[in-house]
Parts: C-alpha cells; sequence; structure tokens
C-alpha cells in the first residue's frame, strides 16, 4: 500500500461498544477478530494494534516531502540536525535564565583535575533534561 491508500485519522467512539473494541482490537485470535474494522486498505480490514505504526509512518513522509517527492536521508538527517540545534539552543537559554544565580554550580564538568563550566548548548540542555 502507499500513503494515499491510507484513508484520514477519525475519532472512533467506542466507550459504551467495548465489544466493538475488543473485536477489532487484535487479529490473533480467530475466534474474535470477525475481520471487520472501520479502517481498510485496499480490501483489507486492519486490526486496531496496527493503527499507530500505519499512521506514524504517514506523519513522518508528510514532514520530510515536497510535492510529492520523498526527502533523501542525508537532507532528513540535515533537517533534524538544525530542529534539534534549535531546541537546544532554546533549552540552554531557559537553564541559563532559569538557575541564573546556580548557574556556575550546577551546570559543570570536569577534565582531570579542573572542573569547568558548561558552553555547550547541547551539553546544558542534556543536563538540563537530567535534572
Amino acid at each position: 500500500y502507499t500513503d494515499k491508500d491510507l484513508p484520514a485519522t477519525r475519532r472512533l467512539s467506542c466507550p459504551s461498544e467495548i465489544t466493538t473494541l475488543n473485536r477489532i482490537w487484535d487479529d490473533d485470535d480467530p475466534v474474535r477478530w470477525n475481520k471487520k474494522s472501520p479502517l481498510y486498505i485496499n480490501g483489507n480490514n486492519i486490526a486496531l494494534v496496527y493503527w499507530p505504526q500505519l499512521y506514524r509512518y504517514r506523519h513522518f513522509w508528510a514532514t520530510y516531502s515536497s510535492q510529492g517527492q520523498k526527502s533523501s536521508l542525508s537532507t532528513i538527517l540535515k533537517d533534524l540536525k538544525v530542529t534539534r540545534q534549535a531546541e537546544d539552543d532554546a533549552i540552554a537559554a531557559i537553564a541559563t535564565a532559569e538557575y541564573a544565580h546556580t548557574f556556575q554550580q550546577v551546570f559543570t564538568y570536569r577534565r582531570g583535575s579542573k572542573t569547568y563550566v558548561m558552553s555547550d548548548s547541547r551539553a546544558i540542555a542534556r543536563k538540563y533534561r537530567s535534572l
């Protein structure tokens, strides 16, 4: 199948129909699975358990495609690096402001017997996330 075969997502409402949800959840049990599902691709009913995998890839390629052409791996990696750097810069700025008075004590690293204050955004963001 292709992304074009995958229909738009829609909300399921099964709070009062737990048995329906149970029937479409998984296709491992032939007694429960009656090969009926709200999602079908090319005539094949898809059990609910597989839906996240299908839609995850759709979102990914929607992000990393242009005019129907999927981006190359090197372009994707470059975009991810730029995005990650921007996130790290933003988090480093938050950490610097939030720990203004104690930054030099909290955001440090050791090399040999010397202690240094972190200046790299990536290292600061990593430390901030771990706090």
